[in-house]
């Protein structure tokens, strides 16, 4: 028999839905009643406001994939932690040229502090306390708020949730 060479070609429509990559938690850092969340769909971005507890109190989004887990201030000791507020410091422009980027607490980072605290509107003593930042990997887009305005949240408990804002 003879053999003959051909293109063969075949083809199938799927149906498919556009979606934003993983999932992510924010956990309250502080105790408190909760007084503001953003919309679904929101998408903030590394210094925006993630909440807000007792009107006062808005956590700010820090990116790292270590969880604050202590208040960072003079004299602690070194660790990844300081490592990467120092990191998110220089990104939002708040260190200045010549500043160690480091594992270690120092005098600079405690005016890169102070700088950002002046900016964002916080108290400016120069450390960092539990509840003032949560580190996420990146920005996240609001998915739900699992909280309701007028609720009281302790420590550790799931304010928002959401995904990145990578598309997939």
């Amino acid at each position: 028999a003879a053999v003959e060479r051909r293109t063969m070609q075949t083809e199938e429509d799927l149906a498919g839905t556009l979606g934003f990559e993983g999932d992510r938690a924010v956990l309250a850092g502080a105790a408190g009643t909760v007084t503001w969340l953003p919309d679904a769909g929101r998408v903030i971005e590394r210094g925006g406001v993630l909440y807000e507890l007792d009107g006062r109190r808005r956590p700010r989004l820090f990116c790292g994939d270590r969880p604050m887990w202590r208040t960072l201030d003079t004299g602690v000791s070194n660790g990844a932690d300081i490592l990467q507020l120092e990191r998110n410091l220089k990104e939002l422009g708040y260190t200045r040229k010549g500043d160690h980027i480091d594992r270690h607490w120092d005098a600079d980072t405690t005016r890169a502090v102070k700088r950002w605290q002046k900016a964002a509107g916080l108290p400016r003593d120069g450390r960092v306390d539990l509840g003032e930042v949560a580190f996420l990997t990146g920005p996240i887009r609001v998915t739900e708020r699992p909280v309701e305005l007028g609720n009281r949240v302790g420590p550790g408990a799931i304010v928002l949730s959401g995904t990145s804002d990578e598309r997939i």
